[in-house]
């Protein structure tokens, strides 16, 4: 059912560089940061529905560019504090995430086979419709997201009972735009302060037990107002 017209090609090229300084015994700091691009040119036969229990189906050719470009930072510190017969590992740190992905994409005109019976099946050449120029993808999706957080680790009874205490800052910012103008047609924007609580007991060196809580960010849906819009 995949015709010899079809194929796909992705390629990814990236690379990390991070860095990490030991200030003295107690201070720790780093540095990260990264990107990639990455690319997909593929032909499809897509939208296959089969017709009847025989096999008959029908399907498009499905013409697809996407391209992403990101980037990735982060930045950091840890500091080992000790009050009496409590150890403290407090952190800090801050990252970020942006993307840039452009896309186009088009549909043929259908065309039919049998699942069962696999046939030679020209190409179609007759453009139902279009999102983008093939040749030439515009961005059509854009985010971006940021990070703050806090956390404190607790070692008490000799390193026996460890605590996390912590909070992030995120917000995240996606945009979407027309695949053939380029403008605005949708955007989301939020922000939150989540919390990250974890306990361990070393009940012997080779056994321990842990609980955790974590909260974080993620994009969330937009719900129509009375006239259909976003």
């Amino acid at each position: 059912i995949a015709p010899d017209w079809t194929y796909s090609r992705e390629q990814d090229l990236f690379g990390t560089l991070r860095a990490e300084y030991e200030f003295n015994t107690n201070l720790t700091g780093w540095l990260a940061g990264g990107v990639r691009e990455g690319e997909e040119d593929s032909r499809f036969a897509a939208f296959l529905t089969v017709t009847n229990d025989l096999g008959d189906y029908s399907a498009n050719r499905f013409d697809v560019i996407h391209e992403d470009s990101v980037a990735t930072g982060e930045l950091g510190a840890r500091y080992r504090l000790v009050v009496g017969a409590v150890e403290h590992r407090l952190t800090v740190a801050t990252a970020t995430f942006i993307n840039h992905a452009r896309n186009a994409y088009a549909v043929y005109d259908p065309f039919n086979g049998n699942i069962y019976n696999a046939t030679s099946i020209g190409m179609p050449g007759n453009l139902s419709f279009a999102g983008g120029d093939l040749n030439n993808p515009l961005v059509t999706s854009y985010t971006h997201t940021n990070s703050y957080a806090v956390a404190d680790e607790i070692a008490l009874l000799e390193n026996q009972l460890l605590l996390t205490l912590g909070a992030r800052w995120q917000s995240l910012h996606d945009k979407t735009y027309d695949y053939d103008s380029g403008e605005l047609i949708s955007h989301y924007d939020g922000d939150q302060t989540t919390p990250t609580l974890a306990a361990l007991y070393r009940i012997k060196p080779q056994l321990s037990v842990y609980a955790n809580y974590v909260e974080g960010l993620t994009k969330g849906g937009n719900a129509p107002d009375s006239n259909g819009n976003g």
